[in-house]
């Protein structure tokens, strides 16, 4: 279990570095915290956090030869590149190494994931804008 001490002193640093997120995770805790600009809703808390097991959800139990894609950082797994836009990957879509399959938004970064295996995807195991920590599965790939 991760120490109160050292949630107060992220939340420190985070405050100090006036960041709207900051995401933190080991083997077996991730720690997310966003803060609200200035001028918008006051309704709002001013800092939310939140600290989850680091375990993917249930999903069904794959193939053994099917290759996992995971999150290789804490953050927002998003599935296509705009909330209007059509998913990057769906199940039945053929990827390659370099192909997109999702993004992963830490810390105001968009960043892309890419399949780096060619295959065949098979099984989605996030939903858009759910929260991801790090070695969480994304999705899974039947290998070509």
């Amino acid at each position: 279990m991760i120490p109160w001490q050292t949630l107060q002193e992220i939340a420190r640093l985070k405050e100090e570095a006036e960041l709207d997120k900051l995401g933190w995770s080991d083997e077996d805790f991730a720690v997310e915290m966003s803060s609200l600009q200035p001028g918008t809703a006051a309704a709002a808390p001013a800092v939310q956090s939140s600290v989850t097991g680091s375990k993917p959800r249930d999903v069904d139990q794959p193939p053994e030869d099917w290759v996992a894609i995971e999150a290789p950082m804490v953050g927002t797994f998003y599935e296509a590149p705009a909330p209007d836009a059509k998913p990057f990957v769906e199940p039945g879509d053929k990827v390659s190494y370099t192909t997109t399959v999702c993004i992963i938004e830490a810390m105001k970064l968009m960043n892309e994931i890419e399949a780096e295996c060619k295959g065949t995807v098979r099984q989605l195991c996030k939903k858009d804008a759910e929260p991801v920590s790090k070695g969480d599965v994304l999705l899974y790939v039947e290998p070509d």
